[in-house]
Order: C-alpha cells, then structure tokens, then sequence
C-alpha cells in the first residue's frame, strides 16, 4: 500500500508536466488514501507525509501530501458532536458511515461537499450500471484477497456470476428497508458483507 500509494503520486505528479513544459511547471500532487483497515503506527487516524530533512525537518518543498484516513481508527476514538468536529474529521465520520439519520444530516448541513457527496451517493443508488460496476470492483478485490487469480478461468467466471447476483439481491432488500448505506461498508470488508448475508439468509443464494 504503501508504495502503491508512492506510485500512484509519481504517475499524476508528472501527468500534470506538458511535454516541453519547465520543471518549474510542475505543480504540488495531493493523494488521499481512505483505508477500512489500519496501516500506520500512530493512533490518529489521520497521517500526512512528505519529503523531509531527518536530521533538521526541514521541508523539501510542498510538491508532495501523502494523506492516509484509517476509518477503524477514527471510529475507535472518542466521538465528538459534529459542530466540534473539524473538517477532515466530519470527511471521517461520512466515509466511516456509522451515524444515524439525525447525524447525517446535521453532518450534510455543516458541510456543502459533503452534501453533494451524499447527493451523489443517492443518483448511483438508483443508477444501475453503475451500482453493477461497483459491485464488479468489489469483487475484483476480494477475489484477490482469497487468492481465487490462481482459480481456474471458467471457475472464476461461474463464481462471480453467483456472487454478483447476490450482492445484488442484498442491495435491492437493503434499499426496502432504507438501509441502502450499510452496502458501503462492505468494501474491503468481506466479514460485514457475510454477516449481511447472514441476516437476509443469503449465505447459500443461487
């Protein structure tokens, strides 16, 4: 993760230098890394990184913010009322998405991005193609976590075929309770998507 992270800062740090262009065109590149796990050895859960000097701490120049959000983090801490939180903490308390309705809202009102956030969280729910792309890049991951790329091709697709199908099954009765925004924790989290599974007796859906 963490050189990937490096990776993905260097591609769009020099994406953003024309051809032909000057170095001094080169502008500062800021990734934001949102991780459903703890990576890092503080117990903020909010970290930056840059270039600095070991011995003096000074500062190379602000070209780069390595920013990393460990939600498990932000959720085990002590919660604040949402009018004494600080911004990047109210970004947490969405993207941790453990509030209740009242919360929510009085979040999406303190804060006009992450109004339209959820604005926009609402359009991809009744976007199906969209919603099928996402739960394609869910799989995808956890496909990966299982080890199933050494599975055999036809294996893989006859798998993915079940798991779509019931991942959709659960989106659809999560939206007939109004419990749409529960789908969301499930990235990068196989345990909670089970434990849904369970719920709705979905565990052996065809």
């Amino acid at each position: 993760m963490k050189r990937r992270t490096l990776y993905y800062w260097s591609q769009v740090y020099l994406m953003r230098l024309p051809s032909g262009a000057n170095y001094n065109d080169l502008r500062p590149t800021i990734t934001i890394n949102i991780l459903a796990f703890e990576l890092l050895p503080q117990e903020e859960p909010h970290a930056m990184y840059s270039i600095y000097n070991p011995k003096t701490h000074d500062r190379l120049n602000n070209d780069m913010e390595l920013h990393f959000l460990e939600l498990p983090k932000f959720v085990k801490g002590v919660q604040k009322p949402i009018r004494e939180m600080t911004k990047m903490e109210r970004w947490m308390a969405y993207f941790a998405n453990r509030m209740n309705q009242s919360e929510k809202e009085e979040l999406a009102m303190s804060e006009a991005a992450i109004n339209k956030a959820y604005d926009a969280t609402g359009i991809f729910l009744k976007n199906k193609e969209d919603r099928l792309k996402y739960i394609n890049r869910e799989m995808a991951i956890m496909d990966y976590r299982s080890g199933m790329e050494g599975a055999e091709e036809r294996g893989i697709e006859i798998g993915k075929k079940q798991e779509q199908e019931k991942m959709m099954k659960l989106l659809r009765i999560l939206k007939e309770k109004g419990r749409e925004n529960e789908f969301f924790e499930v990235v990068g989290n196989a345990e909670k998507l089970q434990e849904l599974y369970r719920e709705f007796q979905l565990e052996k859906s065809k």
